[in-house]
């Protein structure tokens, strides 16, 4: 083997042992989300996916989320979850002298029945084998009212 032929063997050696062999030790499957807002997609949105081992992840720009559970995009286990989804904003102010909180409020920029799980009626059913790409379509219809009934809408 010549010098050449030995350092690409080295170096392919080395790249697996620093990727691994992609073992995924928990089940978990790539889960996207997408969170529109009264017909728009909505960035900085919390989703989280609430089972047995719990996802979660936050929307960008064009309101699509990739869950997490053990480590960063590893996605769900599968299985049934209640689906929470929240954009608050926080406003707190202190004091100048002694930074005692004088302000704390939180002020929902979707819905709060959307953030509670009693609440939210959301759900989702995360399959080992398919496609889990989930389209949630949330609008003000709720914020005072939970009459309607929305769910995932699996692409």
């Amino acid at each position: 083997m010549t010098k050449t032929n030995f350092a690409v063997a080295l170096g392919s050696c080395l790249l697996l042992l620093l990727t691994g062999c992609h073992d995924n030790p928990h089940g978990t499957v790539p889960v996207t989300v997408k969170v529109e807002y009264n017909g728009q997609p909505i960035s900085e949105a919390v989703v989280v996916f609430r089972g047995d081992i719990p996802a979660s992840g936050a929307t960008n720009d064009n309101g699509i989320a990739r869950l997490s559970s053990f480590q960063r995009n590893d996605g769900a286990v599968p299985g049934a979850y209640k689906v929470t989804i929240e954009k608050v904003m926080m406003d707190i102010q202190y004091a100048p002298e002694g930074g005692t909180i004088i302000k704390n409020e939180t002020k929902f920029l979707i819905p709060a029945v959307y953030g509670n799980p009693e609440t939210s009626e959301l759900s989702a059913e995360v399959d080992a084998k398919g496609r889990n790409h989930f389209t949630f379509q949330l609008d003000d219809s709720r914020r005072n009212s939970q009459e309607n009934h929305p769910h995932a809408l699996k692409d």
